[in-house]
């Protein structure tokens, strides 16, 4: 029997619409955060939403300056 010669295998390299795709999904995720984070109405929905999947949010006084004013989110206990 004739024996067959093996070539090396070729890198894949990663394909140019997976780039394309990553970078634009990236960037609209970037879009919608800033988004989210300029209305006062969508952030206190998003807030709504994760306590209302069981997320829990502590949140500084409402006397302390609003730009100083930092929240801690804790993941709710079945992901942790």
């Amino acid at each position: 029997m004739a024996t067959r010669t093996t070539l090396p295998r070729r890198k894949r390299t990663v394909a140019p619409r997976r780039v394309r795709t990553a970078a634009a999904v990236g960037a609209a995720a970037a879009r919608a955060v800033d988004r989210v984070l300029s209305s006062e109405e969508a952030l206190a929905l998003l807030l709504r939403r994760l306590e209302a999947a069981g997320w829990h949010i502590e949140r500084e006084p409402e006397a302390t300056e609003r730009r100083g004013a930092a929240a801690h989110l804790t993941p709710p206990a079945r992901a942790r």
